[in-house]
C-alpha cells in the first residue's frame, strides 16, 4: 500500500460534485485506488474509488468532458 499526497490541489468531478484531491491511497494490484477529497461545497472530506472520479476539463492539456484525447491533427484542425 502506498499514499500519494499532492502539494498543489488537483480539481476533480465526483458523483457528489466538484472537489480537490487530498491524497490517493493504493489498495493493491486488483483494487481501485481510494481518493480522499475535499468537496468544494461545504468543505466535507469524502472518499471515492478511482472509477468514481474524473479530472476537471482542461483545454491547456486537452482534457475534455467526454474524456477523449484529441490527436495532434484534430487539434490543428480546430485551431
Amino acid at each position: 500500500m502506498s499514499i500519494a499526497i499532492f502539494d498543489i490541489p488537483v480539481p476533480i468531478v465526483t458523483p457528489l460534485g466538484s472537489a480537490y484531491i487530498l491524497y490517493i491511497k493504493s489498495n493493491g494490484y486488483l483494487e481501485n485506488d481510494e481518493f480522499a477529497c475535499v468537496m468544494l461545497k461545504g468543505g466535507e472530506i469524502k472518499h471515492f474509488n478511482s472509477a468514481q472520479v474524473r479530472i476537471w476539463e482542461n483545454k491547456t492539456y486537452e482534457i475534455t468532458k467526454d474524456n477523449e484525447l484529441k490527436t495532434s491533427e484534430e487539434t490543428k484542425e480546430s485551431s
